[in-house]
């Protein structure tokens, strides 16, 4: 299945915490997008090891991302923080003793082998999907599990929260009037998105078969950080809320798991379920 894998990066050359953890013949398939400063400091490490190396002077992520599906060869892409390690719930093969339900794809729990191979499902899940009836299938997120016990989780969900691992079908987004662009916000590009899909009734899913962490924290150096300012965050909470009344609802929240940011922070709440059953009407988006 034809398929491109990108990996955006900014500020973390020599940090690649997602691509260190994939598979050797996943990283055949990814494209790194890097800023400029950074590009020769990831050719001198990565060069042969991945698809390729690309260099945008852009403001930011939402940017990026949409040059990234202008320019991609194939329909189908995926797009991976690059910041994440890599989770599943199937038993360690090693004998380690882990906490239920998520076991880390590490060389602790599991041989390079089985490792390789649960790191190639996860990707064909969400390519399999997104071949469907699917806009966008991602990764559940590490956190999201805290809520399952022992001996009861659900294998995936339709229509919820998606962000640092999802796939887009670009055949299914082409079609939709007005075409959504990433770039239409500055943060949370990955929440609109999926708005954007959910609300033209293009359903979405996320496994919990296979899981992300951010092993670092939120707002760490590079990325998104070195943009993201509390009157941002603000600014864009409001601008999702007047483009998706009734379902995106700003809210000031504790921030303080976010690395350098005010104790107090506006995010957003969504009612993804709402998304999807609400009939679009004229004057919906802005």
């Amino acid at each position: 299945m034809s398929y491109t894998l990108y990996i955006p990066t900014r500020g973390r050359a020599d940090k690649q915490k997602t691509l260190e953890g994939l598979s050797p013949d996943l990283r055949k398939q990814v494209v790194l997008v890097a800023d400029g400063g950074d590009q020769k400091m990831l050719c001198d490490r990565w060069q042969g090891q991945v698809k390729d190396i690309l260099s945008m002077n852009v403001d930011n992520l939402s940017q990026k991302r949409q040059r990234c599906i202008e320019y991609s060869p194939t329909n189908l892409v995926i797009f991976m923080d690059d910041n994440c390690d890599f989770h599943t719930v199937h038993d360690s093969d090693t004998g380690a003793k882990t906490k239920f339900p998520l076991k880390g794809l590490i060389d602790k729990n599991f041989t390079d082998q089985t490792r390789y191979k649960h790191l190639q499902e996860a990707v064909d899940w969400m390519l399999e999907r997104l071949s469907g009836e699917y806009g966008m299938a991602g990764l559940s997120y590490r956190a999201d599990h805290r809520r399952f016990a022992e001996e009861s989780y659900m294998h995936h969900e339709e229509n919820t929260r998606l962000f640092g691992v999802w796939g887009i079908d670009l055949g299914k987004l082409w079609l939709m009037d007005p075409k959504p662009r990433f770039d239409d916000v500055v943060l949370k590009q990955d929440f609109y998105m999926a708005l954007r899909f959910l609300t033209a009734g293009i359903p979405t899913i996320k496994t919990y078969e296979y899981a992300f962490g951010k092993p670092y924290g939120a707002n760490q150096k590079g990325g998104c950080s070195t943009y993201r300012t509390p009157e941002l965050m603000k600014q864009e909470a409001q601008k999702l809320s007047n483009m998706f009344p009734g379902i995106v609802t700003p809210y000031i929240k504790s921030s303080i798991s976010w690395n350098n940011m005010p104790t107090k922070v506006w995010d957003v709440r969504i009612n993804w379920k709402k998304a999807y059953t609400v009939k679009r009407r004229k004057g919906f988006f802005i």
